[in-house]
């Protein structure tokens, strides 16, 4: 969690201590971890883009008419897929909040959010399928998932080695 920095001057927050918030984030030599509010309102964030971007496709593509959406999420697979990413969102964005994770249990919480890794493989697929032509920018998002997420199973496997290791001493 980041919380804002708690010395104020006239001229707005005091900036002399830079490093306050420092043990905030934990860095490797490759990557960077953002703890907390930060991963809540990235993903909260990404909630209200899906939103911003179903309502275009509601109202300025479709304008409300429901047969006609329903016939189109039928019919073309990349709304399809696009939909169910969208409909995946809704309980993570539900239970990002505090008194969620207390109700739910912190493990079932973090189950339910591992969601997300789906939802992410089903975004590109929908960009993917939507593109007709030159895929470039869509594989340019799907190799950085890749490599995102080759990066999180590799990190994992490390730190479950590791602490495999510091139980045998």
């Amino acid at each position: 969690m980041i919380s804002a920095p708690t010395h104020t001057t006239a001229q707005g927050t005091d900036k002399s201590d830079p490093a306050e918030n420092a043990t905030k984030f934990k860095t490797t030599p490759w990557s960077v971890s953002v703890e907390g509010e930060m991963r809540r309102m990235l993903g909260l964030f990404a909630f209200f883009y899906a939103c911003l971007h179903f309502t275009t496709y509601l109202w300025f593509d479709q304008f409300f008419d429901w047969a006609a959406i329903w016939k189109d999420i039928l019919k073309r697979r990349f709304i399809w897929i696009g939909f169910a990413a969208f409909v995946m969102l809704i309980p993570l964005a539900i239970t990002s909040n505090n008194a969620a994770i207390r109700g739910m249990g912190a493990r079932n919480w973090q189950r339910l959010h591992r969601l997300v890794y789906v939802i992410a493989i089903c975004g590109v697929i929908h960009y993917w399928w939507l593109v007709k032509k030159d895929v470039t920018q869509p594989a340019i998002y799907a190799s950085v998932l890749v490599a995102l997420l080759g990066a999180r199973v590799v990190l994992r496997y490390k730190a479950k080695g590791q602490a495999s290791l510091s139980r045998r001493e």
